[in-house]
């Protein structure tokens, strides 16, 4: 490469040269997406999703509950005036009744002969509408909610309350019978099983009850606070879904938010648990999504989820297995009502809708990507995805850039069309973030394409690595920097960085340079050290192509006196020339003190036995500790004549005594800061 040529290379953008591969090919990553018409399967594969349409229009604000009788009528509960409509074949929502003194209608329960039963709040009434007359009341149960309405095999009608926390049963004549009351003021969803056996289950501690034989009891005491989906499995199995968050949408409720009771997990999350009929639980499913307001049996054994928020709709089968069916972006759906032949009624709070489900696909859906972080600006390879496309189906795939997280502003169009699978080159621009969006078609009823992978590829900007911390520990004193040891960023880690292994321990004596370095690109890292005193101008190198962080320096061949350190980072190990980029710190000024002290004017003086005096002093540290020994013995610490080791030159006075009779040898150790040594030696002459 010619001078100019590099010059011209270095006065755009550099690249490293290991390319970022960011792959879509699970449920986890394809959950991550936003999905408009499109299904992501258990196996992690994108089809267009089950067929839905607008069923019917309410025109109330929320429809908060839905029953279906045996003629195939679709009654729905809704709010806030409180009223009921029925929804015939043609599919037009005629006015059932309106409740009298009621906002919502949170319960509905149709019996064998079409009678509609009909729960209210606030008021806690319960109303009979039987066709062509107008609602009659019930009764009233004496709480200020009717959370849930439930009709077993027998035709026996219970009632779940608010305000109250009681199950009740109603007899035809409108006769309440308290079957049991739980620690929770709401007991939010019923359910039957085909033995008669209710379950309930409850806001506030997350209670699942069994009612059996006119007795009440808790099954099951979930993390989450509430327990709004409930459904029974042909065999008698319980699925129990329950969620942390809370109903956004007006609920007739005057009283504020009650606090999370203590114990119940703050976490946001909804889960479904399987409750067998001895009673053992196994959590199935979970998720990030705080809602999940209904539970239903579908027509293969598994349990159909309807989530709030995103109005995403899951499946998970007795397996733990689990797809997203659809998503409704418009409106929040509340509730789910089984239908003949797989069909699913959608009940959408904020529009007042009703939308019909149904096996099949739709003609046509849309998968966006999360926006995938690249860390930094960066340049785009190919895209590549792999999908089935069976007759008359087909998959097109788009691609766009940007800098911001949260916000189209300043993002690029979204590209043509791209037609290689198995590499189509990105036209967008470089940016720190990329999307891609995938468009599946059906010209064919009930078949869809099959998207099971894409794999997108950028090739970071180099950044500069950093070192954020250089420490000197010296021998007998704390670090150079006062903090504590520099910590290594792992590999992968925010930040990026190498993963240099730790240096060799140092010996005793040594003085250990230490330093903290991390690299945006995620590259490896290698280090070199330099060493000069603070009057000189010259670095001196010390060692290179270091790949740990700490190094045991043998200072002897250093001059005494203050002098600095120099560590330097390079991204070289995953970048070659000329595009390897280096940063670099220096330590603050420090002592080197090679030298021992020395001691003067040692002497015995007979003193009651005898005193040895004399003094040492050190040409660059302070002194800090002073020992003799006799006659080859223990050591034994003395103190300076002021009391404290604390400078470089200290005299010195200490009695020696219970000697024999003869020579002694006493010997005198005193050590400077940095751990160097001098020993004087002066004798006692017995007489």
């Amino acid at each position: 490469m010619t001078g100019l040529t590099l010059a011209l290379a270095l006065s755009q953008p550099v690249f490293a040269v290991t390319p970022t591969v960011w792959r879509d090919d699970t449920f986890a990553e394809f959950e991550k997406g936003e999905m408009k018409g499109i299904s992501v399967t258990a196996d992690g594969s994108v089809t267009l999703s089950q067929a839905v349409e607008e069923y019917a229009d309410t025109k109330a604000l929320h429809v908060w509950s839905l029953a279906r009788d045996a003629q195939g009528n679709l009654y729905a509960g809704t709010g806030n005036e409180g009223k009921v409509f029925r929804i015939g074949p043609d599919r037009k929502a005629d006015l059932a009744g309106v409740l009298p003194g009621a906002r919502i209608v949170h319960a509905l329960a149709v019996d064998g002969g079409g009678t509609v039963y009909a729960g209210t709040s606030p008021g806690g009434a319960i109303y009979r509408i039987v066709p062509g007359k107008a609602p009659a009341l019930v009764c009233s149960t004496g709480a200020r909610y009717v959370w849930a309405l439930a009709l077993t095999p027998k035709g026996d009608l219970y009632a779940a309350t608010g305000g109250g926390g009681k199950v009740l049963r109603v007899s035809p004549d409108g006769k309440t019978t308290e079957i049991g009351a739980s620690s929770d003021e709401h007991i939010v969803s019923l359910a039957s099983g085909q033995d008669g056996t209710l379950y309930a289950g409850t806001e506030g501690n997350g209670l699942v009850y069994r009612i059996d034989g006119g007795r009440m009891q808790v099954l099951y005491d979930a993390p989450e606070r509430e327990v709004r989906g409930l459904a029974v499995g042909k065999d008698g199995t319980l699925y129990a879904g329950t969620m942390s968050g809370a109903v956004r949408l007006e609920e007739g409720k005057e009283e504020p938010p009650r606090p999370r009771p203590d114990g119940v997990s703050t976490e946001e999350r909804s889960s479904l648990y399987r409750i067998s009929p001895s009673g053992a639980v196994l959590r199935l499913w979970e998720s990030t999504q705080p809602l999940l307001l209904s539970a239903l049996m579908d027509g293969d054994g598994r349990v159909l989820l309807a989530t709030g928020d995103k109005g995403l709709f899951y499946r998970v089968g007795d397996d733990g297995a689990a797809a997203v069916v659809t998503r409704f972006e418009e409106a929040q759906p509340l509730v789910t009502c089984g239908g003949k032949e797989g069909e699913v009624f959608v009940g959408m709070g904020g529009s007042g809708k009703v939308y019909r489900m149904w096996k099949g696909v739709g003609p046509e859906g849309t998968f966006t990507s999360r926006r995938y972080d690249f860390g930094s600006g960066a340049r785009w390879g190919k895209i590549t995805w792999r999908a089935e496309m069976p007759p008359g189906t087909s998959v097109s795939v788009q691609a766009r850039s940007g800098n911001t997280e949260k916000s189209d502003d300043g993002w690029s169009a979204w590209s043509t069309d791209l037609k290689d699978a198995s590499g189509s080159q990105i036209p967008s621009p470089p940016a720190r973030f990329l999307q891609y969006r995938v468009r599946l078609t059906s010209a064919t009823p009930g078949v869809t394409p099959n998207l099971r992978e894409v794999a997108v590829t950028g090739l970071q900007e180099n950044l500069r690595p950093t070192v954020s911390l250089l420490d000197v520990l010296l021998p007998g004193r704390k670090s150079s920097e006062g903090g504590p040891p520099p910590q290594r960023t792992p590999q992968g880690g925010q930040g990026g960085g190498g993963t240099p292994k730790p240096g060799p321990a140092s010996k005793r004596g040594t003085p250990l340079v230490q330093w903290a370095a991390s690299d945006p690109n995620v590259d490896d890292l290698s280090y070199t050290l330099y060493v000069r005193g603070i009057d000189e101008t010259g670095w001196r190198l010390i060692a290179k192509d270091l790949t740990t962080t700490s190094y045991p320096w043998n200072s002897e061949s250093t001059p005494d006196g203050t002098t600095l350190i120099k560590v330097v980072a390079s991204d070289r190990p995953d970048n070659p020339d000329p595009i390897a980029l280096t940063t670099e710190r220096v330590s603050e000024p420090f002592e080197v003190d090679n030298t021992p002290p020395h001691i003067v004017s040692l002497k015995v003086l007979p003193e009651g036995g005898f005193r040895v005096e004399g003094s040492a002093s050190d040409e660059t540290s302070p002194l800090k500790s002073g020992e003799y020994a006799v006659d080859s013995g223990d050591w034994n610490a003395f103190f300076p004549s002021d009391g404290i080791f604390d400078s470089r030159t200290e005299a010195f006075s200490f009695k020696v005594t219970g000697f024999s009779e003869g020579d002694h040898v006493v010997l005198v150790r005193v050590t400077d800061a940095t751990d160097n040594v001098v020993v004087g030696k002066v004798m006692i002459r017995g007489k």
